[in-house]
Protein backbone atom coordinates (compact mmCIF):
# COMPACT_ATOMS: atom_id res chain seq x y z
CA UNK A 1 0.00 0.00 0.00
CA UNK A 2 2.32 2.94 -1.40
CA UNK A 3 2.01 6.12 0.54
CA UNK A 4 0.21 4.99 3.68
CA UNK A 5 1.64 3.65 7.09
CA UNK A 6 -0.78 2.08 9.49
CA UNK A 7 -0.22 1.45 13.38
CA UNK A 8 -2.60 -0.09 15.61
CA UNK A 9 -2.41 1.14 19.26
CA UNK A 10 -3.92 -0.86 21.79
CA UNK A 11 -7.44 -0.35 21.56
CA UNK A 12 -7.15 1.99 19.13
CA UNK A 13 -5.69 3.08 16.15
CA UNK A 14 -3.71 5.55 13.89
CA UNK A 15 -3.16 6.33 10.63
CA UNK A 16 -0.31 8.54 8.71
CA UNK A 17 -1.60 9.20 5.03
CA UNK A 18 -0.70 10.72 2.06
CA UNK A 19 -2.54 14.04 1.59
CA UNK A 20 -2.35 14.19 -2.20
CA UNK A 21 -4.90 10.54 -2.34
CA UNK A 22 -8.08 11.83 -2.75
CA UNK A 23 -10.63 9.32 -1.54
CA UNK A 24 -12.44 7.48 1.64
CA UNK A 25 -9.52 5.57 3.73
CA UNK A 26 -10.62 3.13 6.12
CA UNK A 27 -8.17 3.10 9.38
CA UNK A 28 -8.19 0.13 10.48
CA UNK A 29 -5.65 -1.36 7.99
CA UNK A 30 -8.79 -1.04 4.92
CA UNK A 31 -7.57 0.42 1.59
CA UNK A 32 -10.85 0.26 0.57
CA UNK A 33 -14.52 -0.21 1.85
CA UNK A 34 -15.50 -3.22 2.18
CA UNK A 35 -18.67 -3.45 3.67
CA UNK A 36 -17.62 -4.23 7.41
CA UNK A 37 -18.96 -2.59 9.96
CA UNK A 38 -16.63 -2.87 13.22
CA UNK A 39 -13.25 -4.86 14.15
CA UNK A 40 -12.40 -6.84 16.90
CA UNK A 41 -8.93 -5.34 18.04
CA UNK A 42 -7.01 -6.73 21.52
CA UNK A 43 -10.48 -7.92 22.60
CA UNK A 44 -12.82 -4.96 22.03
CA UNK A 45 -14.88 -3.88 19.58
CA UNK A 46 -14.04 -0.45 17.49
CA UNK A 47 -15.95 1.09 14.89
CA UNK A 48 -14.26 1.76 11.49
CA UNK A 49 -13.59 5.11 10.53
CA UNK A 50 -12.93 6.41 7.30
CA UNK A 51 -10.89 9.74 6.64
CA UNK A 52 -11.49 11.95 3.31
CA UNK A 53 -7.67 12.00 2.49
CA UNK A 54 -6.80 15.54 0.86
CA UNK A 55 -6.17 18.25 3.17
CA UNK A 56 -7.45 20.58 0.37
CA UNK A 57 -10.90 19.82 1.40
CA UNK A 58 -10.36 21.38 4.59
CA UNK A 59 -10.92 25.25 4.77
CA UNK A 60 -8.32 26.56 7.53
CA UNK A 61 -10.14 29.90 8.08
CA UNK A 62 -13.60 27.79 9.24
CA UNK A 63 -14.39 26.02 12.34
CA UNK A 64 -14.51 22.10 12.74
CA UNK A 65 -17.18 20.29 14.38
CA UNK A 66 -18.45 16.83 15.73
CA UNK A 67 -21.81 15.70 15.55
CA UNK A 68 -24.09 12.58 16.37
CA UNK A 69 -27.08 11.68 14.75
CA UNK A 70 -28.72 8.06 16.15
CA UNK A 71 -32.19 6.23 15.25
CA UNK A 72 -33.56 3.19 15.99
CA UNK A 73 -34.54 1.58 12.53
CA UNK A 74 -35.10 -1.82 13.76
CA UNK A 75 -33.47 -4.18 16.51
CA UNK A 76 -32.54 -8.01 16.66
CA UNK A 77 -34.36 -9.72 19.18
CA UNK A 78 -36.82 -6.96 19.66
CA UNK A 79 -35.03 -4.05 21.37
CA UNK A 80 -31.41 -5.96 21.97
CA UNK A 81 -29.31 -5.23 19.28
CA UNK A 82 -28.33 -3.48 15.36
CA UNK A 83 -28.23 -5.91 12.74
CA UNK A 84 -24.58 -5.97 11.57
CA UNK A 85 -26.32 -5.48 7.75
CA UNK A 86 -28.58 -2.76 9.21
CA UNK A 87 -25.23 -1.02 10.27
CA UNK A 88 -23.53 -1.37 6.79
CA UNK A 89 -26.42 -0.24 4.82
CA UNK A 90 -25.92 2.85 6.72
CA UNK A 91 -22.46 2.98 6.34
CA UNK A 92 -22.22 2.21 2.68
CA UNK A 93 -24.87 5.72 2.29
CA UNK A 94 -22.40 7.31 3.94
CA UNK A 95 -19.62 6.30 2.63
CA UNK A 96 -20.72 6.85 -0.87
CA UNK A 97 -23.01 10.25 -0.87
CA UNK A 98 -20.92 12.13 1.93
CA UNK A 99 -17.38 13.45 0.47
CA UNK A 100 -18.19 16.93 -0.42
CA UNK A 101 -19.92 17.31 3.09
CA UNK A 102 -17.71 15.55 5.94
CA UNK A 103 -13.86 15.07 6.55
CA UNK A 104 -14.79 12.14 8.32
CA UNK A 105 -16.80 9.60 10.03
CA UNK A 106 -17.72 5.97 11.90
CA UNK A 107 -20.84 4.22 11.92
CA UNK A 108 -21.22 2.47 16.28
CA UNK A 109 -24.10 0.80 17.43
CA UNK A 110 -25.35 0.95 20.99
CA UNK A 111 -28.21 -1.67 22.06
CA UNK A 112 -30.39 -1.48 18.97
CA UNK A 113 -29.45 2.07 17.85
CA UNK A 114 -27.76 3.00 14.81
CA UNK A 115 -25.16 6.32 15.09
CA UNK A 116 -23.46 8.30 12.29
CA UNK A 117 -20.82 10.06 13.69
CA UNK A 118 -19.42 12.62 11.54
CA UNK A 119 -16.48 15.52 11.87
CA UNK A 120 -17.37 18.50 9.24
CA UNK A 121 -17.06 21.99 8.90
CA UNK A 122 -21.01 22.44 7.96
CA UNK A 123 -21.61 24.18 11.17
CA UNK A 124 -24.45 23.11 13.53
CA UNK A 125 -27.85 22.01 12.33
CA UNK A 126 -27.01 21.74 8.73
CA UNK A 127 -29.73 20.85 6.69
CA UNK A 128 -27.47 18.83 4.06
CA UNK A 129 -25.51 16.38 7.00
CA UNK A 130 -29.44 15.79 8.37
CA UNK A 131 -30.72 14.95 5.23
CA UNK A 132 -27.43 12.93 4.69
CA UNK A 133 -28.55 11.06 7.91
CA UNK A 134 -32.10 11.08 7.23
CA UNK A 135 -31.77 9.37 4.02
CA UNK A 136 -29.33 7.06 5.56
CA UNK A 137 -31.33 5.62 8.04
CA UNK A 138 -34.38 5.62 5.71
CA UNK A 139 -32.74 3.42 3.51
CA UNK A 140 -31.64 1.00 5.73
CA UNK A 141 -35.14 0.37 6.88
CA UNK A 142 -36.11 -2.00 4.12
CA UNK A 143 -33.12 -4.20 5.12
CA UNK A 144 -34.77 -4.14 8.94
CA UNK A 145 -38.22 -5.21 7.23
CA UNK A 146 -36.99 -7.86 5.18
CA UNK A 147 -34.44 -9.08 7.81
CA UNK A 148 -37.68 -9.50 10.19
CA UNK A 149 -36.07 -7.21 12.72
CA UNK A 150 -38.34 -5.21 15.30
CA UNK A 151 -39.90 -1.94 14.93
CA UNK A 152 -38.57 -1.35 11.87
CA UNK A 153 -38.01 2.67 11.17
CA UNK A 154 -39.68 3.00 14.71
CA UNK A 155 -37.50 6.31 15.36
CA UNK A 156 -38.50 8.03 12.16
CA UNK A 157 -41.70 9.69 13.28
CA UNK A 158 -44.69 10.04 11.26
CA UNK A 159 -47.53 12.20 11.65
CA UNK A 160 -50.13 13.97 9.36
CA UNK A 161 -49.55 16.45 7.11
CA UNK A 162 -52.08 19.65 6.18
CA UNK A 163 -53.78 17.31 3.75
CA UNK A 164 -54.21 13.66 5.99
CA UNK A 165 -51.70 11.82 4.77
CA UNK A 166 -48.89 10.21 6.64
CA UNK A 167 -45.54 11.49 6.11
CA UNK A 168 -41.70 11.72 8.15
CA UNK A 169 -41.58 14.57 10.61
CA UNK A 170 -38.58 15.22 8.68
CA UNK A 171 -40.22 15.70 5.18
CA UNK A 172 -42.58 18.09 6.86
CA UNK A 173 -39.77 19.98 8.93
CA UNK A 174 -36.73 19.64 6.93
CA UNK A 175 -34.92 19.52 11.14
CA UNK A 176 -33.56 16.00 13.02
CA UNK A 177 -34.50 17.92 16.05
CA UNK A 178 -38.41 16.66 16.96
CA UNK A 179 -38.43 14.38 14.42
CA UNK A 180 -37.28 11.02 16.05
CA UNK A 181 -33.44 10.49 15.48
CA UNK A 182 -31.17 11.91 18.48
CA UNK A 183 -28.91 14.55 17.87
CA UNK A 184 -25.77 16.02 19.39
CA UNK A 185 -23.08 19.11 18.18
CA UNK A 186 -19.97 20.44 19.36
CA UNK A 187 -17.45 23.13 18.24
CA UNK A 188 -14.08 21.50 18.66
CA UNK A 189 -11.31 23.91 19.77
CA UNK A 190 -9.58 26.07 17.06
CA UNK A 191 -6.76 26.44 19.05
CA UNK A 192 -5.47 23.12 19.60
CA UNK A 193 -4.22 20.76 16.66
CA UNK A 194 -5.52 17.80 18.25
CA UNK A 195 -8.82 17.36 19.99
CA UNK A 196 -10.00 14.99 22.26
CA UNK A 197 -13.78 14.27 22.01
CA UNK A 198 -15.52 12.37 24.41
CA UNK A 199 -18.87 10.44 22.26
CA UNK A 200 -21.71 8.57 24.78
CA UNK A 201 -24.19 7.02 23.35
CA UNK A 202 -27.38 5.32 25.47
CA UNK A 203 -30.43 3.15 25.01
CA UNK A 204 -33.24 1.83 26.62
CA UNK A 205 -33.24 5.90 28.62
CA UNK A 206 -34.13 9.46 28.23
CA UNK A 207 -32.13 12.65 28.34
CA UNK A 208 -32.06 13.06 31.99
CA UNK A 209 -29.85 9.95 32.30
CA UNK A 210 -26.70 12.00 31.99
CA UNK A 211 -27.97 14.75 34.50
CA UNK A 212 -26.07 12.33 37.42
CA UNK A 213 -22.75 12.10 35.71
CA UNK A 214 -22.50 15.89 34.62
CA UNK A 215 -23.44 17.09 38.03
CA UNK A 216 -20.81 15.04 39.47
CA UNK A 217 -18.16 16.14 36.57
CA UNK A 218 -19.12 20.02 36.16
CA UNK A 219 -21.20 20.65 39.88
CA UNK A 220 -18.76 19.84 42.24
CA UNK A 221 -15.11 18.61 43.08
CA UNK A 222 -16.07 15.72 45.14
CA UNK A 223 -16.53 13.42 42.01
CA UNK A 224 -14.50 15.40 40.19
CA UNK A 225 -11.10 17.30 41.04
CA UNK A 226 -9.70 18.56 38.19
CA UNK A 227 -11.10 22.06 38.71
CA UNK A 228 -8.86 21.92 41.67
CA UNK A 229 -5.33 20.23 40.17
CA UNK A 230 -5.03 21.24 37.01
CA UNK A 231 -3.92 24.66 35.94
CA UNK A 232 -6.68 25.38 32.95
CA UNK A 233 -10.16 27.28 31.99
CA UNK A 234 -11.90 24.23 34.22
CA UNK A 235 -10.34 26.07 37.19
CA UNK A 236 -13.09 29.25 36.85
CA UNK A 237 -16.54 26.68 36.94
CA UNK A 238 -18.90 26.47 33.84
CA UNK A 239 -22.58 27.52 33.17
CA UNK A 240 -25.30 24.67 32.84
CA UNK A 241 -27.92 25.37 30.15
CA UNK A 242 -30.71 22.76 31.30
CA UNK A 243 -33.83 22.47 29.17
CA UNK A 244 -37.89 21.67 30.40
CA UNK A 245 -38.63 18.55 28.35
CA UNK A 246 -41.57 17.83 29.20
CA UNK A 247 -44.33 19.56 27.38
CA UNK A 248 -47.20 18.04 29.04
CA UNK A 249 -45.92 20.04 32.65
CA UNK A 250 -45.26 22.78 31.01
CA UNK A 251 -48.33 23.32 29.43
CA UNK A 252 -50.49 22.58 32.19
CA UNK A 253 -48.01 25.43 34.21
CA UNK A 254 -48.60 28.17 31.46
CA UNK A 255 -52.66 26.86 30.62
CA UNK A 256 -51.48 25.85 27.00
CA UNK A 257 -52.07 23.16 24.69
CA UNK A 258 -48.96 20.82 24.46
CA UNK A 259 -49.00 22.31 20.60
CA UNK A 260 -49.15 25.55 21.46
CA UNK A 261 -45.73 25.53 23.68
CA UNK A 262 -43.67 23.46 21.31
CA UNK A 263 -44.46 26.22 18.81
CA UNK A 264 -43.12 28.78 21.52
CA UNK A 265 -39.91 27.32 20.96
CA UNK A 266 -37.70 25.08 23.67
CA UNK A 267 -37.95 25.89 27.71
CA UNK A 268 -34.04 27.18 28.58
CA UNK A 269 -32.55 28.60 31.87
CA UNK A 270 -28.85 29.11 32.24
CA UNK A 271 -27.62 28.22 35.53
CA UNK A 272 -24.17 28.38 37.14
CA UNK A 273 -23.32 25.96 39.90
CA UNK A 274 -21.76 28.24 42.69
CA UNK A 275 -22.77 29.48 45.63
CA UNK A 276 -26.42 29.80 46.26
CA UNK A 277 -27.04 28.64 42.06
CA UNK A 278 -25.52 25.35 42.87
CA UNK A 279 -28.78 24.57 45.28
CA UNK A 280 -31.04 25.88 42.60
CA UNK A 281 -29.47 23.43 39.86
CA UNK A 282 -30.15 20.55 42.03
CA UNK A 283 -32.99 21.52 42.40
CA UNK A 284 -34.13 21.78 39.13
CA UNK A 285 -32.20 18.62 37.64
CA UNK A 286 -33.60 16.36 40.41
CA UNK A 287 -36.30 16.18 38.31
CA UNK A 288 -34.82 14.39 35.56
CA UNK A 289 -38.20 13.82 34.01
CA UNK A 290 -38.86 17.20 33.71
CA UNK A 291 -35.65 18.52 33.33
CA UNK A 292 -32.31 17.77 31.42
CA UNK A 293 -28.95 19.48 30.66
CA UNK A 294 -29.24 20.37 27.28
CA UNK A 295 -25.20 22.07 27.32
CA UNK A 296 -22.37 22.95 29.34
CA UNK A 297 -20.21 26.19 28.72
CA UNK A 298 -16.77 27.06 30.10
CA UNK A 299 -16.49 30.13 32.58
CA UNK A 300 -13.59 32.95 31.95
CA UNK A 301 -12.25 34.49 35.21
CA UNK A 302 -15.22 37.02 35.17
CA UNK A 303 -17.56 34.15 35.37
CA UNK A 304 -19.11 34.90 31.67
CA UNK A 305 -19.80 32.21 29.57
CA UNK A 306 -17.15 30.60 27.11
CA UNK A 307 -16.63 27.64 24.98
CA UNK A 308 -19.63 24.68 24.82
CA UNK A 309 -17.88 21.81 26.06
CA UNK A 310 -20.51 19.49 26.60
CA UNK A 311 -23.83 19.03 23.63
CA UNK A 312 -26.48 16.37 24.67
CA UNK A 313 -29.61 15.53 22.81
CA UNK A 314 -33.13 16.08 24.97
CA UNK A 315 -35.97 15.46 22.67
CA UNK A 316 -38.58 13.17 24.29
CA UNK A 317 -39.94 11.43 21.36
CA UNK A 318 -43.81 11.21 23.16
CA UNK A 319 -43.72 14.91 22.54
CA UNK A 320 -43.42 14.09 19.02
CA UNK A 321 -46.07 11.63 18.61
CA UNK A 322 -48.74 12.39 21.37
CA UNK A 323 -47.90 8.41 22.44
CA UNK A 324 -45.22 6.38 23.37
CA UNK A 325 -42.95 6.56 20.16
CA UNK A 326 -40.05 4.25 21.90
CA UNK A 327 -37.61 5.18 24.37
CA UNK A 328 -35.80 8.69 23.63
CA UNK A 329 -31.93 7.15 23.84
CA UNK A 330 -29.95 10.31 23.97
CA UNK A 331 -26.80 11.27 22.80
CA UNK A 332 -23.53 13.41 24.48
CA UNK A 333 -20.61 14.63 23.16
CA UNK A 334 -17.84 16.43 25.21
CA UNK A 335 -14.42 17.86 25.04
CA UNK A 336 -11.73 16.46 26.81
CA UNK A 337 -8.14 16.82 28.12
CA UNK A 338 -6.18 20.89 27.60
CA UNK A 339 -8.93 23.01 29.20
CA UNK A 340 -10.98 20.22 30.58
CA UNK A 341 -10.59 17.14 32.36
CA UNK A 342 -9.27 13.93 31.09
CA UNK A 343 -11.66 11.17 29.26
CA UNK A 344 -10.65 9.22 32.41
CA UNK A 345 -11.12 11.49 35.01
CA UNK A 346 -14.91 12.08 33.29
CA UNK A 347 -15.87 8.56 32.71
CA UNK A 348 -14.58 7.29 36.65
CA UNK A 349 -16.63 10.33 38.07
CA UNK A 350 -19.72 9.90 36.09
CA UNK A 351 -20.60 6.23 35.95
CA UNK A 352 -17.96 4.10 38.04
CA UNK A 353 -20.43 4.24 40.64
CA UNK A 354 -24.23 2.15 39.45
CA UNK A 355 -26.93 4.37 39.14
CA UNK A 356 -30.85 4.38 38.49
CA UNK A 357 -32.39 6.11 35.81
CA UNK A 358 -36.01 6.06 33.90
CA UNK A 359 -36.21 3.34 31.05
CA UNK A 360 -35.85 0.13 30.82
CA UNK A 361 -38.09 -2.62 29.36
CA UNK A 362 -41.71 -0.89 28.04
CA UNK A 363 -39.71 2.52 28.82
CA UNK A 364 -41.72 2.35 31.85
CA UNK A 365 -39.41 1.22 34.96
CA UNK A 366 -36.42 2.47 36.93
CA UNK A 367 -33.29 0.56 36.60
CA UNK A 368 -29.62 0.81 36.83
CA UNK A 369 -27.74 2.06 33.69
CA UNK A 370 -24.92 0.03 32.93
CA UNK A 371 -21.99 1.53 31.46
CA UNK A 372 -21.44 -0.70 28.73
CA UNK A 373 -18.64 -1.74 25.56
CA UNK A 374 -19.26 -0.43 22.35
CA UNK A 375 -21.87 -2.28 20.51
CA UNK A 376 -23.04 -3.70 23.33
CA UNK A 377 -27.00 -5.33 23.51
CA UNK A 378 -29.53 -4.74 25.72
CA UNK A 379 -30.65 -8.60 26.53
CA UNK A 380 -30.97 -8.23 30.15
CA UNK A 381 -34.91 -7.03 30.64
CA UNK A 382 -33.95 -4.40 27.83
CA UNK A 383 -31.61 -2.72 30.18
CA UNK A 384 -30.56 0.76 29.63
CA UNK A 385 -26.90 1.60 29.18
CA UNK A 386 -24.32 3.54 28.26
CA UNK A 387 -21.41 3.55 25.75
CA UNK A 388 -18.70 5.69 25.32
CA UNK A 389 -15.34 6.70 23.20
CA UNK A 390 -13.19 8.81 23.20
CA UNK A 391 -11.74 9.92 19.73
CA UNK A 392 -8.39 11.83 18.25
CA UNK A 393 -9.23 14.27 15.93
CA UNK A 394 -6.08 16.13 14.21
CA UNK A 395 -8.08 19.27 14.33
CA UNK A 396 -6.46 20.99 11.10
CA UNK A 397 -7.61 18.11 8.80
CA UNK A 398 -10.51 16.73 9.92
CA UNK A 399 -9.19 13.60 10.42
CA UNK A 400 -9.97 10.49 13.08
CA UNK A 401 -6.76 9.42 13.65
CA UNK A 402 -7.87 6.41 16.38
CA UNK A 403 -10.26 6.16 19.32
CA UNK A 404 -10.78 3.87 22.60
CA UNK A 405 -13.74 2.22 24.06
CA UNK A 406 -13.81 4.56 27.86
CA UNK A 407 -15.53 1.02 29.69
CA UNK A 408 -12.92 -1.45 28.95
CA UNK A 409 -11.46 -3.17 31.28
CA UNK A 410 -11.40 -4.96 34.37
CA UNK A 411 -12.12 -2.23 36.66
CA UNK A 412 -15.02 -1.89 34.34
CA UNK A 413 -16.13 -5.32 34.33
CA UNK A 414 -16.33 -5.34 37.93
CA UNK A 415 -18.38 -2.02 38.11
CA UNK A 416 -20.71 -3.52 35.46
CA UNK A 417 -20.90 -6.98 38.24
CA UNK A 418 -22.20 -4.53 40.71
CA UNK A 419 -24.72 -2.60 38.45
CA UNK A 420 -26.00 -6.48 37.47
CA UNK A 421 -26.79 -6.99 41.15
CA UNK A 422 -27.51 -3.42 42.49
CA UNK A 423 -30.57 -4.01 39.29
CA UNK A 424 -31.12 -7.77 40.48
CA UNK A 425 -31.79 -7.08 44.20
CA UNK A 426 -33.98 -3.45 42.94
CA UNK A 427 -36.41 -5.40 40.17
CA UNK A 428 -36.72 -8.34 42.70
CA UNK A 429 -37.67 -6.49 45.65
CA UNK A 430 -39.78 -4.35 44.26
CA UNK A 431 -41.91 -5.97 41.79
CA UNK A 432 -44.89 -4.32 39.88
CA UNK A 433 -44.71 -1.45 42.42
CA UNK A 434 -43.02 1.58 42.45
CA UNK A 435 -39.94 3.12 42.53
CA UNK A 436 -39.22 0.24 40.32
CA UNK A 437 -42.31 0.73 37.76
CA UNK A 438 -42.21 4.92 37.21
CA UNK A 439 -45.43 6.85 38.18
CA UNK A 440 -48.54 7.37 36.17
CA UNK A 441 -47.67 10.69 34.46
CA UNK A 442 -44.45 9.32 33.49
CA UNK A 443 -45.23 6.08 32.23
CA UNK A 444 -44.82 5.10 28.52
CA UNK A 445 -46.80 1.95 28.32
CA UNK A 446 -49.89 3.49 29.41
CA UNK A 447 -52.85 1.51 27.80
CA UNK A 448 -53.34 -1.78 29.86
CA UNK A 449 -52.67 0.04 33.15
CA UNK A 450 -55.26 2.63 32.26
CA UNK A 451 -58.11 0.19 31.49
CA UNK A 452 -57.40 -1.57 34.98
CA UNK A 453 -57.54 1.89 36.52
CA UNK A 454 -60.88 2.62 35.12
CA UNK A 455 -61.72 -0.43 36.34
CA UNK A 456 -61.01 0.61 39.59
CA UNK A 457 -61.83 3.72 39.34
CA UNK A 458 -66.14 2.58 38.39
CA UNK A 459 -65.70 -0.14 41.52
CA UNK A 460 -65.07 3.03 44.16
CA UNK A 461 -67.75 3.67 46.40
CA UNK A 462 -67.75 6.33 49.21
CA UNK A 463 -68.80 4.92 52.42
CA UNK A 464 -69.08 6.86 55.76
CA UNK A 465 -66.61 4.77 58.39
CA UNK A 466 -68.32 6.44 61.46
CA UNK A 467 -71.63 5.24 60.99
CA UNK A 468 -70.59 1.50 58.71
CA UNK A 469 -68.31 -0.70 59.56
CA UNK A 470 -65.78 -2.10 57.61
CA UNK A 471 -67.53 -5.53 57.71
CA UNK A 472 -70.53 -4.02 56.43
CA UNK A 473 -68.32 -1.96 53.65
CA UNK A 474 -67.04 -4.78 52.45
CA UNK A 475 -70.32 -6.94 51.80
CA UNK A 476 -71.47 -3.79 50.50
CA UNK A 477 -69.22 -3.29 47.58
CA UNK A 478 -68.58 -7.11 46.94
CA UNK A 479 -71.69 -7.48 44.30
CA UNK A 480 -70.52 -3.79 43.14
CA UNK A 481 -66.76 -4.99 42.22
CA UNK A 482 -68.35 -8.32 40.78
CA UNK A 483 -70.59 -6.22 38.54
CA UNK A 484 -68.26 -4.24 37.39
CA UNK A 485 -65.40 -6.58 36.27
CA UNK A 486 -68.03 -8.51 34.66
CA UNK A 487 -69.36 -5.18 32.80
CA UNK A 488 -65.18 -5.55 31.64
CA UNK A 489 -63.02 -2.77 30.16
CA UNK A 490 -65.23 -1.57 27.60
CA UNK A 491 -67.61 -0.29 29.58
CA UNK A 492 -65.03 1.33 32.75
CA UNK A 493 -63.65 3.15 29.06
CA UNK A 494 -66.72 4.98 28.70
CA UNK A 495 -67.98 6.01 31.85
CA UNK A 496 -66.83 7.66 34.96
CA UNK A 497 -66.98 6.73 38.67
CA UNK A 498 -70.14 6.10 40.12
CA UNK A 499 -71.44 8.04 43.05
CA UNK A 500 -74.43 5.56 44.03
Amino acid sequence: MPGFEFATVNRGFSVRTDSKTRQWQGIVGRERHEGLSHENINGSVVPIAYNFLGAAAMDKSKPVFASIIKADIGGIGGHVLVHPSVLRKVQEHIFAESRDLISAFFVSGAGDDVSINMIHQRGLNSADLQQLCFAAFDGAVETARQLGLYGPGQDLVKTKDAEGNLRYVFEQTGNISGAGPSIAEIALDPNQSQNQVLFAWSDKTDPGSYSIPLYKNFAQIWGQDSQMLAFSRARFGNWFLVQDVELKDAAAELGKSTEEVAEMGSGLMMIRPSDHEGRLLASVLKDRDRFAVKAIFGMDESGNPGRMIVAVSTDKLHNIGGEYLGKDDPVMLMLAQKDQAAPGEIVRAGWQVPFIVAGNCRGSHNAVLMPSLLFADTAYSSNPIVTSATVSIHTPTGYIGGMVDNFFGPAWDRIRDEAAGHDVWYQQAHGPFEPKTLNKGALEYQKGFMEALAIATRMRRYVDLKTVSIDEAARQLMPVSQRIVAEGVSAAQHTGPEVD
